[in-house]
């Protein structure tokens, strides 16, 4: 039950990240493309690779599970934006621009799978593996 309570309070904390960067990308960037979206979803994706590394493996960092659950259930999974991004990509889709419907989804499928390979790989070679 401890664990939920922690997965609770990641969340929050994740999904306030979120909006603070969704929005801060779309004041920077303009709202014409959801780069905000795209940009929490690489990140997160990177940190899970970063957190995968971390939490597992012969070199795993010592850490309690409701801890690991708070950051990687609760955090990151607040924080990543994938049925945001569905509704963008559906939205731009729906509003004639079919063209940056399917920019967005090879771009964060892409950019999500590079992330988070290239941070776990990163992460495991600095911790030996």
């Amino acid at each position: 039950m401890i664990g939920l309570f922690y997965v609770a309070i990641g969340g929050s904390l994740g999904a306030v990240l979120r909006y603070l960067l969704v929005n801060a990308a779309a004041r920077w960037a303009g709202d014409s493309f959801p780069y905000g979206t795209l940009l929490v979803n690489a990140i997160g994706c990177a940190l899970m690779g970063v957190a995968l590394a971390l939490f597992s493996g012969p070199h795993a960092v010592a850490i309690r599970e409701e801890h690991r659950l708070a950051i990687q259930v609760g955090v990151l999974g607040g924080f990543t934006t994938y049925s945001a991004y569905a509704l963008d990509t559906l939205e731009l889709a729906r509003t004639g621009s079919p063209r940056l419907a399917i920019l967005n989804i090879i771009l964060t499928n892409a950019l999500a799978l590079i992330a988070v390979i290239t941070a776990y790989r990163i992460t495991a070679r600095f911790m030996g593996g």
